[in-house]
């Protein structure tokens, strides 16, 4: 276990400074000075003249309690604030599948060629809800695709092959294909695919997200995953942001094959390696209060004894700026 020597050390002198102070005053109160009533019993000048003075050093300490507790927090990162929000409203129908590769496929050559079937979603079109204009979040390409590659950041698709309008604008069939990065090494990798709206906020309804493991070159199982144990998948925020004070920044993610609750599963999340919170619901978040600037997030998918949950995927970061 990796200890903060410098939180331990300060908690270590807020105990002290505790105890000292409590003790002064009740030494102080058995020795007869009490607040706005007479002593309890006779005593001599010297001790009250102690007693008092005990009273002095426990005033004098009380200012000490704030120092020594929160010397630790950047004045920077006082005001950030991780609000859940309710998730925007998502139609019926929508559904992802992952047509190619196929489960267990092994490809020889690169770039891997993916297809995609997106029913239920328009892409390249803008996301009509008040969302879009209340945070810092944002795709000019329009509502797309989000894919990720093993643990990498998401690449954004918005291009169909085949769009069939029906059922009066209500209802969409596509078809995106598109390459994968060619620079995966051999081995197993881990394709995962969900829509998100023109300010990133994943669809988390059922259908919406599909998972795919396959191989390039060798069948060698290069990482330890297994998608059937529960495991999180890191959406927003992402690469840069327009700085506006009054918005807030769009957190957002993935938990499958778990639920989370204050007593079981949760997520910590970390900004900047300073600032910590724990997420006891899955929904979007907003991020109040960042500075300008460089940032990076953490998420870690915690169990029930609040310890990162094994395997690959319990763990992710990402680097984001506002500027």
């Amino acid at each position: 276990m990796i200890v903060n020597l410098s939180t331990a050390f300060t908690q270590l002198k807020y105990e002290i400074i505790y105890c000292v102070w409590y003790k002064s005053l009740l030494l102080a109160s058995l020795l007869g000075i009490e607040s706005n009533n007479a002593p309890r019993m006779e005593v001599s000048c010297m001790t009250r003249s102690i007693s008092f003075s005990l009273l002095s050093v426990a005033s004098a300490l009380v200012p000490l309690f704030s120092v020594a507790y929160q010397e630790d927090i950047p004045s920077n990162y006082e005001e950030i604030r991780i609000v859940a929000v309710d998730p925007t409203p998502e139609g019926e129908g929508v559904n992802t599948k992952i047509i190619f590769p196929k489960q267990g496929e092994l490809k020889n050559d690169q770039p891997i060629e993916v297809q995609i079937r997106l029913d239920g979603f328009p892409l390249r079109t803008y996301s009509q809800f008040s969302r879009a204009k209340e945070v810092l979040n944002y795709n000019k390409e329009g509502q797309s695709l989000h894919v990720v590659v093993d643990d990498e950041p998401y690449i954004a698709e918005n291009e169909a092959i085949v769009n069939a309008l029906e059922d009066v604008d209500l209802y969409y069939e596509q078809t995106l294909e598109f390459p994968l990065p060619s620079h995966l090494k051999p081995g197993q990798h881990v394709l995962r695919v969900f829509p998100a709206r023109s300010y990133g906020e994943s669809l988390k309804g059922d259908g919406c997200y599909a998972v795919r493991t396959f191989f390039v070159k060798s069948k060698t199982p290069t990482f330890d995953v297994d998608l059937h144990k529960p495991y999180i998948t890191y959406n927003e925020p992402q690469g840069p942001h327009n700085a506006d004070k009054k918005k807030p920044i769009l957190l957002d993610f993935y938990v499958n094959n778990v639920r989370l609750s204050r007593d079981g599963y949760k997520v910590r999340v970390t900004i900047d390696g300073k600032i910590q919170r724990v997420l006891t619901k899955w929904s979007p978040y907003y991020i109040y209060g960042l500075k300008n600037g460089e940032h990076t997030l953490k998420l870690e998918l915690l169990n029930e004894t609040n310890t990162v949950e094994p395997g690959l995927f319990s763990s992710v970061e990402r680097s984001f700026s506002i500027q």
